[in-house]
């Protein structure tokens, strides 16, 4: 049986190795830098009628509206949040792993929290221009942007990175029906 002053021991060494271990990452995570701008740019030059979604039941267009709806809330305000519990602790050290990572991986076909449902009827070529527009009003926007609904509070160039590992992690679903020669 573990005693009490051994289980308190134990239990302080572990906080202490995670705070550690939550700051060398942050730092990692903090040295990254992303370019929505340029992203967005790429993926236009994509051939965009000939992508598919192999990562879940959306379509191409519904992929580019949830990324679009994620960039909206960003300034906005999501619709629903994790306790404030979840977003200082694992939300914030999830954050920084994919940081750090250069990815983040998460649901391909799940729904932001309350958000309303992406419309099935939604073409390629009609998602990608929400994201390009969604991507231009966020890189205007000079405020303090709403609290992520899992990550937290999240300064402007901390949502650039967010936004950019999430897009590039839905990107990693996508294949081309060209061929080639």
């Amino acid at each position: 049986m573990i005693s009490r002053r051994t289980l308190v021991k134990a239990s302080v060494a572990g906080a202490a190795a995670m705070a550690i271990g939550g700051v060398a990452v942050r730092g990692i995570s903090a040295s990254r830098s992303y370019d929505l701008a340029a992203l967005v740019k790429e993926i236009g030059n994509m051939p965009l009628a000939e992508l598919r979604n192999k990562g879940g039941d959306w379509s191409v267009g519904q992929v580019f509206a949830h990324m679009a709806q994620s960039i909206d809330y960003s300034m906005t305000g999501y619709p629903q949040m994790k306790s404030a519990a979840f977003r200082a602790t694992a939300g914030s050290v999830a954050f920084h792993i994919f940081g750090a990572a250069g990815q983040m991986c998460h649901p391909l076909n799940e729904a932001i929290p309350g958000a309303p449902e992406l419309s099935a009827e939604l073409t390629t070529e009609q998602g990608f221009a929400l994201l390009q527009q969604s991507s231009e009003r966020f890189l205007a926007f000079r405020q303090q942007p709403r609290a992520h609904f899992a990550f937290g509070d999240l300064s402007l160039a901390q949502y650039e990175a967010a936004h950019c590992l999430h897009i590039l992690n839905h990107l990693d679903a996508f294949t081309s029906t060209m061929t080639t020669v």
